[in-house]
C-alpha cells in the first residue's frame, strides 16, 4: 500500500479542527505522540517498502515533544525530515538505497490560511497536501544492477 493521503487529512483533521468528529484537544505531553501516529498511518505503506517506520516515528515523537509555541515550525519540519532519513534506511531491507526529500518543508501557506480566519478542516487540508508533495520527491535506488531509481509513492 503506497503513501495514505486520506489517512493524512482525516488524521491532521481529527488534530487541528475542532468540527472534525474525533477531534480532541492533547495534553501537552499527548501532541507528539498524536502526531506520530498519523504520521505513521500515512507512511508505513511508503513504496519501496522500509522496515524502520517505527524507528522513524519514535524520532519523529522525540523531536516534536519540546515544541514550543517559538519552536514549532523549525521542529515540526525537523521532525518530518528525520522521519524520513530513517524511513530511507530502512529501504536497504527491500535491496533500495533510499533518499529522503532533501527540499525544505514550507508550511507558510498552512499558516497564512489560519491567519487569515480559515478553519482548522482548511489548514489540515493544505498540511496534507503540502507533507504528501514534499514526501513524493523523496525516491530510492535499486541495489543491484540496473540500479532502477524509483520514486517513493
Amino acid at each position: 500500500m503506497p503513501l495514505n493521503l486520506p489517512a493524512l487529512v482525516d488524521g491532521l483533521k481529527k488534530l487541528m479542527d475542532p468540527d472534525t468528529a474525533g477531534h480532541s484537544f492533547p495534553q501537552q505531553n499527548e501532541v507528539a505522540s498524536k502526531w506520530g501516529g498519523v504520521v505513521l498511518e500515512y507512511a508505513q505503506g511508503l513504496i519501496p517498502a522500509s522496515s524502520t517506520h517505527q524507528q522513524a516515528r519514535v524520532a519523529f515523537e522525540m523531536i516534536l515533544a519540546s515544541v514550543s509555541i517559538s519552536t514549532g515550525d523549525v521542529l515540526l519540519k525537523a521532525a518530518f525530515q528525520q522521519y524520513a532519513v530513517i524511513a530511507a534506511a530502512g529501504q536497504v531491507g527491500s535491496q533500495f538505497t533510499g533518499v529522503p526529500p532533501f527540499i525544505p518543508l514550507d508550511f507558510s501557506a498552512v499558516y497564512a490560511i489560519g491567519n487569515s480566519g480559515g478553519s482548522g478542516a482548511q489548514c489540515a487540508g493544505v498540511m496534507a497536501q503540502i507533507i504528501n508533495a514534499w514526501f513524493l520527491t523523496g525516491s530510492a535506488i535499486l541495489i543491484p544492477p540496473p540500479n532502477t531509481l524509483v520514486p517513493w509513492s
